[in-house]
C-alpha cells in the first residue's frame, strides 16, 4: 500500500512486517505450506488466473507441489477450479499434465466437476476435459452415488448442457479409453 494516509496503512504495514519476520524478506519464491493438504495459492495468481501469470508462478518453485495449490482466502479453491470456471482449457490441460488432482476438493467438499457443472454459464468444454481425465462428482467430500449422479445429469440436461449430461450418464463418462487385448490382424 503506497498511500500512507490510508486508514489501514499502519495495520497492513504491521502484517507485512510480521509475515517477513516469519518467512524472510525474500519470501516471493518460497512455497508456503499452510497445512499438509495444499500449498497456498497467492492472491495475485488467483485473481489473474491467466496462462502467463500462472506459468510464471508455477516455475518459481516445484511445479509438482504447486499445481494443486489452493486459495487460502477463497474457500480452498484450487488453481484447476479457477481455470475451469474461467473457461481456460489450455491452462487446465497444462495443470493436469503436470499432476494436478482432477478430483481436488474445495472447502465445502465439492470436486471441480461438481462445481463446474452446477455453476451458471456454459462450462461444457471444461466439463468434457475433466471427464476425459476421470473426474468424479464429490459433494460434502464424498463421491456421489449413481442415483444422485443421474439426478445431477437430469438437472444439467434441463439447464441446456445436454451433451455433457449424456457424457456423464454414460458408463465410461467421457473418459479416454485404450483398447487392449485385440488381435494384431487390423493395421488400423
Amino acid at each position: 500500500m503506497e498511500n500512507t494516509a490510508h486508514p489501514r496503512y499502519d495495520e497492513c504495514a504491521r502484517e507485512v512486517e510480521q509475515f517477513e519476520a516469519e518467512y524472510g524478506k525474500d519470501w516471493e519464491s518460497t512455497v508456503i505450506e499452510y497445512d499438509k493438504d495444499f500449498v497456498s495459492l497467492p492472491k495475485y495468481v488467483a485473481v489473474a488466473a491467466d496462462f502467463r501469470t500462472v506459468l510464471q508462478w508455477l516455475h518459481k518453485g516445484n511445479i509438482k507441489e504447486r499445481v494443486n495449490a489452493k486459495s487460502e482466502d477463497g474457500g480452498s479453491v484450487s488453481l484447476l477450479l479457477f481455470a475451469a470456471t474461467r473457461n481456460q482449457p489450455d491452462l487446465m490441460s497444462y495443470l493436469l499434465l503436470n499432476g494436478a488432482d482432477v478430483n481436488i476438493l474445495e472447502s465445502l467438499g465439492g470436486s471441480v466437476l461438481t462445481v463446474v457443472t452446477c455453476a451458471n454459464g456454459n462450462h461444457s468444454q471444461a466439463a468434457r476435459l475433466l471427464l476425459s481425465w476421470g473426474a468424479e462428482f464429490f459433494v460434502d467430500g464424498k463421491q456421489k452415488t449413481k442415483e444422485l449422479k443421474m439426478d445431477t445429469c437430469d438437472e444439467i440436461s434441463r439447464s441446456g448442457n445436454v451433451a455433457v449430461a449424456k457424457l456423464m450418464s454414460s458408463e465410461l463418462g467421457g473418459r479416454r479409453c485404450e483398447i487392449v487385448s485385440t488381435t494384431n490382424t487390423c493395421s488400423d
